[in-house]
C-alpha cells in the first residue's frame, strides 16, 4: 500500500441554533458534500501539510516538512512535531496538543509495516486539502472547514497508531471535539465536529464529548436542498451573544430553550414513525426557523434573510439559517434553484469520513 486517501464532509446545523453550546441541549445536524480530503503517505519522519482556498490547492498555503516537489519517503527533513506551533498552525498545534494529552507521544506513529519489510518506516506524510470549502476569492463558504481539517488530521493520527482498532468514532470524536475547541479559544458546541465524524443526519446533544444519534430516516425526506451564503458572521461573536443573553434574561432564554428541546422530542417521535412524510418533517423545521429568528431577535444577530433575497424566496416553502447569524441560508422543499445565487447541497450517508482500513467492521 503506496497510499491512503480517505474525505471529510462539511456539516450543517439545521436545528438547536447557540442551545446546543450547552450541555444536554439537543440539534439536529448533517453531514454533507464538499468533502475535505486527506491523503497519507509513507515518510521517513512524521510531517503535515494542509492547503486551502481552492479545489487545485493555490491560493493559501501552509506546509510542515517537505517541500511539495518531494516525492514520498524523501530524504528532505521534517520539521519534529513538538516544533509546530500556534506560530506554524494554530489548529494543527491545537490537534497535536490534544492528541499527546489525551494519547500519547507522536513518537509511536508510523506507516505500517508492509509484507516483506522487517520494520516500519518512521513516519508518514499527512496533507488535509479543505479547498472545496472556500470560495475563489479565498473566503469560507460556512462548511466547517476547521472542523473538518481537525477530524481529518485526527483520524489520520488514529490510522498511524500502532493500536489503530481501539479508534472507534466516539473516540475520534472525542479527541477532535476538544482539539477543535481548543483551537477555538474553548467555545463551540462540536456539532460540526461530531457530524463530520459519523456522517449522515442524525440528533446531536451537546455536553464535554457531544452525543450522536444517528437518523438515516431523514435524508430522503431532507431533499432537494440548497445552499445560499450571505454576508460571514462571527461565530465566537454571536455565542457571546447568546451568552450574554442567557445572563440578562434567564426567564426568557429558558422558554425558548425548552420549546427547542420539545421540538426535538417530537423530531424523535417523528422518527419512530413507520413512515415519517417530508410535510412534517417541513412543519417542525419551520418551528425551528421560528425559534431561530426570536432567539437572533434577542442577541442581535439576525437570523433571517433580508433584502433582495426576501423578495428571490418569496415563494419558497422553507428558507432557515443554519450557521452565524443568516451567514448560511438552507432552501428545504423547493424543486428548482431558487435563487440565482443558491447551489445544491448533497447530504451524504453516514459512515464516509473514515478509512475502511481503519474500521474495517463499520460501512
Amino acid at each position: 500500500m503506496s497510499r491512503v486517501v480517505f474525505t471529510v464532509p462539511a456539516s450543517f446545523l439545521l436545528t438547536g441554533e447557540y442551545f446546543v453550546t450547552e450541555p444536554g441541549q439537543p440539534g439536529l445536524a448533517i453531514a454533507a458534500d464538499p468533502c475535505a480530503t486527506v491523503l497519507i503517505e509513507p515518510a521517513q519522519t512524521l510531517c503535515f501539510r494542509s492547503s486551502w482556498g481552492s479545489s487545485a490547492g493555490s491560493g493559501a498555503d501552509i506546509s510542515w516538512g517537505s517541500s511539495a516537489g518531494n516525492g514520498p519517503g524523501s530524504n528532505s527533513a521534517c520539521n519534529a512535531p513538538q516544533q509546530i506551533t500556534a506560530d506554524d498552525s494554530p489548529l494543527l498545534a491545537a490537534v497535536l496538543d490534544e492528541w499527546q494529552q489525551a494519547v500519547g507521544s507522536l513518537a509511536d506513529l508510523h506507516w505500517p509495516a508492509a509484507a516483506g519489510r522487517t520494520a516500519p518506516l518512521q513516519g508518514a506524510r499527512i496533507t488535509v486539502d479543505t479547498g472545496r470549502f472556500f470560495h475563489a476569492d479565498g473566503s469560507k463558504r460556512g462548511f466547517g472547514s476547521s472542523a473538518a481539517a481537525c477530524v481529518g488530521f485526527c483520524t489520520a493520527l488514529a490510522w498511524l497508531h500502532p493500536n489503530s482498532r481501539s479508534f472507534d468514532r466516539r473516540r475520534i470524536t472525542g479527541i477532535a471535539v476538544q482539539a477543535h475547541r481548543r483551537f477555538q479559544g474553548g467555545r463551540g458546541s462540536g456539532y460540526d465536529v461530531t457530524a463530520a465524524v459519523y456522517g449522515g443526519a442524525g440528533l446531536f446533544t451537546g455536553g464535554d464529548c457531544p452525543d450522536w444519534e444517528p437518523l438515516p430516516q431523514l435524508l430522503p425526506l431532507l431533499s432537494p436542498l440548497w445552499l445560499l451564503n450571505t454576508e460571514p458572521v462571527s461565530t465566537p461573536q454571536s455565542i457571546l451573544g447568546y451568552s450574554g443573553f442567557r445572563h440578562r434574561h434567564p426567564a426568557r432564554c429558558e422558554q425558548l430553550r425548552q420549546r427547542n428541546v420539545l421540538l426535538h422530542r417530537q423530531l424523535a417521535e417523528l422518527c419512530d414513525t413507520p413512515r415519517p412524510s417530508a410535510a412534517d418533517l417541513l412543519q417542525l423545521l419551520s418551528r425551528a426557523r421560528d425559534i431561530g429568528i426570536e432567539l437572533g431577535r434577542e442577541i442581535g444577530v439576525p437570523a433571517e434573510p433580508s433584502g433582495t433575497l426576501i423578495q428571490q424566496l418569496h415563494e419558497v416553502p422553507l428558507v432557515k439559517a443554519v450557521g452565524a447569524g443568516s451567514e448560511t441560508l438552507m432552501v428545504f422543499g423547493h424543486p428548482r434553484r431558487p435563487a440565482p445565487a443558491a447551489e445544491p447541497l448533497l447530504p451524504l450517508p453516514a459512515g464516509t469520513p473514515l478509512p475502511s482500513s481503519l474500521h474495517p467492521e463499520e460501512p
